[in-house]
């Protein structure tokens, strides 16, 4: 977080039981990690994470687990996220995620509008 924010970026850590309640309050294009390990790992999260790629097309969301195999920065997994980082990782790799899942996020939008 203390690197995040030395790098002139707005980041705020959510500890409540369900981090995703507090995504109306974002703004657009706020780049999202989500610990899925800490949310109970991908089959409790599943249904919340499609939810808020259903309603903020507009985030640019970054899961992040111990369980990945490593790290994704395709647009394979687009309906969860933009990228995907195994943890740990390092802050080159943060810093690879959050430019390639800006990128994704961009062609996530763009497939949801041509669906609508």
């Amino acid at each position: 977080m203390g690197w995040l924010t030395e790098q002139g970026i707005m980041a705020k850590r959510h500890r409540k039981a369900d981090p995703l309640s507090e995504i109306n309050k974002l703004h657009e294009g706020s780049l999202l990690f989500i610990d899925l390990d800490a949310m109970g790992g991908i089959a409790f999260a599943a249904d919340r994470i499609l939810e808020l790629r259903r309603r903020r097309t507009d985030l640019v969301v970054v899961l992040m687990s111990r369980d990945f195999s490593g790290h994704d920065f395709s647009a394979e997994r687009l309906p969860f996220a933009d990228a995907s980082l195994k943890l740990p990782c390092s802050f080159a790799a943060i810093e690879e995620a959050a430019a390639e899942a800006r990128q994704n996020n961009a062609l996530w939008r763009k497939r949801g509008m041509n669906h609508a």
